[in-house]
């Protein structure tokens, strides 16, 4: 009972007495509003109305002027011909431009007893011979049209001497506007039509009085009245212009007499409404003056004034009253319901409120993570059991947030976690994370990644923040160990590197002594049988150093260490130098090596030249040795799809060829496709995993396509960029016999070919620098038939102390791992004394055994100005010296 009381029923009419009054608000204001409209309406009519009453008043004033002209021209004038009045008519009034008036005339009254007189006297001053009188009517006086102007063609009304007061109500307009002095319509005359329908035949008559005479009064007139001047118009073009309405809103209709009848219904401006009833409201009846014919005017509103004008607002205001009123209803309706239904949610809400709070408790206690909550002010609301055991501390022993703090985190750390932990959070993000390390006891330590952010709005003063922590301790301890193994692999490396730079200058060191010696006992006289000797071991040699370098290489592309100068090369030039350096290979086993380069290749590049160089040499070099007759072609074509200057390389031969289950061998390191290749062809199996490493580099790929006994084609594509500057061209130095498929012919004139020219007679003042007895005395042996002066150095002190105390060289050879003072030292030296006291530089050729390019740059970067990698051969130590033959001007102290 007490919920029915508070309920109530009271409130369930609230919805029904809002929609009563909603819908008596809608009716009185559509009552008002039409009101309202239909005066709107109503005061438009009459506007429209008065303005077609105006505008007809205005077309007939118009069409009266020519009556008055002429009225006032006959009376100044007295007798007129009937020419003269053709004439004034025609210029005063043109034909097509008065539509609807017929016939300008003169009628002048003739008493019957006057007859014969009149029709003489209007023979001469008419001067028409032939006017005569054409009424027989037996009246006291006649009135006779004199004077006509015809306007339009096939309608003459009336003809001189014709009597047009034969109609009683004609003669009475006559005499009305002769007493009134005042222009008056006569009725209307029906004269049968071309179709047989009636056309109305309107008159007006306009007075004329005699000139100088007083017409104060109507008998005054009477007297001094000459006659009238008649304009007949046709009825219904002549109502049609006075009553021209283009929107066609009003409907005009015209009586003729005092009482609408329908047959006195002279004009219909809408005669397809004829028949319909007009609403009182919407027509208005005016009697119009005996000059404007004494008509009766009904104007009407059309059914297009009620289009143009609907009752738009009214019925409006009736569609949202009760559109509104509805919504009123159904909105109190809604409220009523809601409001029983608003108590029983708020009971199921606050119980669902205290579930999702318990199950949040729960799951917060049970979470495999940390996870606490508290307050703005720092008081600790719950903390699980992970955060406890984590932070090695009891929910009981947390206490207050700063405590917590002060317990586990280092001194340096606290600020920064407090911070965190605080109720401040940035505009742009709603959390705030960072990574912790704590100390949960004494020689603990622990890593978490913690992320807290606010459980209702940010920066309220009194919410919660959550604060939830993911212990990453393992995986820092796995970072750990990963990064000493890093630093572990790095320094192996490193290792690794340094001892195959120390083994390549130990082994290149003895082998520059036993290839020269080997050079020089070539050049001497032996037998045969010595001679055959001789070549067995420089093949050897060579086959050694050709396996040192390509482990060099393999080892650099291995370690990401090798890296592809960008410098403008020009390609044909290398090309063509390449084939002529292996043609000779190939020309010593009777086959044939020739250069296929297409048109569209542009000459100038930017790229590395040495290594593309390296390529096509190891891939002509394993087709010129495993290809006994026929052919060997080098192609070049363009790859359009890989940029500007994409290139595409094919080296096909017609050789032993591969089966195809081992093709993807022939690129593995220290690999062949058959174990007795390296027995019966020799080599390492290095060539291709390095060619096919440099080619990826240059952003290609390498394939190949063999059949046994058919030959081979190798293809690679390599990405370059076209030169914007101008290709120098290529000076190549004779080939490193080190390098594969490079051995030259026996002779030291390949020097003289490569440069041009042969050294000076004169010879060069020359400075050997190393502290090996072996290797000077090859350089000597090298020399010793050259018209050279060779001084000696031991280290790179004594180098120095030669050239600083006068001695004049034109060259230095300098070793680079001496004792006292290596070669870049030396070199350093001597540029910076020659800078100093403004010498020209001396030219310093390094005889090195370090064969990496970082060996290269290095000592090019201590002043050298040329670096030879040993052992070093005679042929390219003469080719060197020869590009320093000319002694250089030593200048005045």
């Amino acid at each position: 009972m007490a919920d029915r009381l508070r309920s109530g029923s009271h409130p369930r009419l609230i919805p029904w007495l809002l929609l009563a009054l909603g819908f008596a608000c809608t009716l009185w204001f559509w009552q008002h509003e039409n009101t309202r409209d239909a005066e709107a309406r109503r005061d438009r009519f009459l506007k429209l109305t008065e303005a077609l009453r105006e505008n007809a008043r205005h077309r007939l004033e118009a069409r009266s002027d020519i009556a008055r002209v002429m009225a006032t021209w006959f009376s100044s004038e007295g007798g007129i011909t009937a020419r003269q009045w053709q004439t004034f008519a025609a210029a005063l009034a043109p034909r097509g431009r008065h539509p609807g008036v017929l016939q300008i005339g003169f009628v002048e009254p003739v008493a019957a007893t006057d007859r014969e007189r009149f029709e003489r006297e209007a023979r001469r001053r008419l001067n028409d011979p032939n006017f005569r009188l054409r009424s027989d009517e037996p009246r006291e006086d006649l009135l006779i049209l004199t004077h006509d102007f015809t306007l339009e063609e096939g309608r003459r009304p009336f003809v001189p001497g014709q009597e047009i007061g034969t109609e009683k109500r004609r003669r009475q307009t006559l005499r009305q506007a002769a007493d009134s002095g005042l222009s008056h319509f006569t009725p209307p005359v029906p004269r049968p039509g071309p179709d047989r329908q009636p056309q109305y035949e309107l008159m007006r008559v306009t007075p004329v009085y005699r000139a100088g005479m007083v017409l104060s009064s109507p008998e005054e007139r009477r007297q001094a009245l000459l006659g009238w001047v008649v304009i007949v118009h046709d009825a219904k073009t002549l109502f049609e212009q006075m009553f021209r309405d283009e929107s066609g809103q009003i409907r005009v209709e015209l009586f003729d007499g005092p009482v609408l009848r329908p047959t006195a219904l002279i004009h219909d401006s809408h005669p397809d409404l004829a028949g319909t009833p007009d609403p009182s409201d919407w027509s208005q009846i005016i009697r119009g003056g005996e000059e404007g014919g004494g008509w009766l005017h009904r104007f009407s509103a059309t059914p297009a004034f009620f289009q143009l004008h609907p009752e738009l607002s009214a019925n409006l205001v009736l569609i949202a009253g009760l559109a509104i009123s509805l919504a009123l209803g159904l909105v109190g309706w809604s409220l009523t319901s809601s409001r029983e239904r608003a108590l029983a949610q708020a009971v199921t809400m606050t119980r669902a409120h205290r579930m999702s709070e318990e199950r949040l408790r729960r799951t917060v206690l049970h979470a495999p993570i940390p996870i606490m909550i508290h307050a703005a002010d720092g008081a600790v609301i719950l903390v699980n059991r992970r955060w406890s055991d984590l932070s090695g501390q009891l929910s009981s022993e947390i206490g207050t947030l700063s405590a917590w703090v002060e317990r586990v985190f280092p001194p340096g750390e606290r600020e920064a976690a407090l911070r965190l932990l605080d109720a401040t959070f940035p505009p742009d993000a709603p959390f705030k994370e960072a990574e912790w390390r704590i100390e949960p006891s004494p020689g603990e330590q622990r890593f978490w990644i913690v992320r807290s952010r606010p459980m209702g709005a940010t920066g309220d003063p009194e919410g919660l923040i959550i604060t939830m922590a993911m212990d990453i301790t393992e995986r820092k301890k796995a970072e750990s160990t990963l990064l000493e193994a890093k630093l572990e692999a790095e320094e192996a490396n490193r290792a690794k590197s340094e001892f195959l730079a120390t083994m390549s200058h130990e082994i290149r060191t003895p082998m520059n002594v036993i290839v020269g010696m080997a050079e020089v006992l070539a050049e001497s006289e032996l037998t045969e049988e010595q001679m055959r000797y001789v070549r067995i071991f420089r093949k050897a040699g060579d086959s050694l150093l050709e396996l040192i370098n390509d482990i060099l290489d393999l080892s650099k592309v291995e370690a990401g260490r090798m890296e592809l100068e960008c410098a403008p090369f020009p390609l044909r030039e290398s090309l063509h130098r390449i084939v002529e350096i292996m043609g000779m290979r190939a020309r010593e086993k009777g086959l044939e090596l020739t250069l296929e380069i297409a048109a569209t290749i542009p000459d100038g590049l930017k790229g590395d030249a040495k290594r593309l160089r390296q390529i096509l040499i190891n891939l002509i070099g394993n087709a010129i040795k495993f290809t006994h007759a026929g052919r060997i072609t080098l192609r070049v074509v363009p790859r359009p799809d890989l940029g500007e200057a994409g290139m595409l390389f094919e080296v096909a031969d017609t050789g032993i060829g591969i089966p195809k289950e081992k093709q993807a061998q022939v690129f593995e390191a220290f690999t062949q496709a058959d174990a007795s290749t390296t027995r019966q062809y020799g080599g390492t199996g290095l060539g291709l995993a390095i060619s096919r490493r440099l080619v990826d580099l240059m952003g290609g790929e390498m394939t190949l396509e063999s059949e046994p006994g058919q030959g081979s084609v190798f293809r690679f594509t390599a990405r370059f960029r076209v030169s914007d500057t101008p290709v120098e061209p290529l000076t190549l130095a004779p080939e490193d016999p080190t390098r594969r498929g490079s051995r030259l012919a026996k002779g030291s004139g390949v020097a003289s070919e490569a440069t041009g020219s042969t050294p000076s007679e004169a010879g060069l003042d020359i400075l050997i620098v190393d502290d090996s007895e072996d290797n000077i005395l090859l350089v000597k042996t090298f020399l010793k038939r050259a018209p050279h002066r060779l001084d000696v150095a031991q280290n790179g002190q004594e180098a120095v102390s030669r050239v600083t105390s006068g001695h004049h060289y034109d060259l230095i050879l300098m070793d680079v791992q001496m004792p006292v003072m290596d070669g870049y030292a030396a070199t350093r030296a001597i540029r910076a004394w020659e800078r100093a006291h403004r010498f020209d530089p001396v030219p310093v050729i390094a005889l090195t055994a370090h064969a990496f390019a970082e060996n290269e740059r290095q000592t090019l970067e201590a002043g050298c100005t040329e670096h030879l990698t040993k052992p070093i051969t005679k042929p390219r130590l003469l080719e060197a010296l020869g590009r320093y033959s000319r002694r250089l001007p030593w200048p005045a102290a």
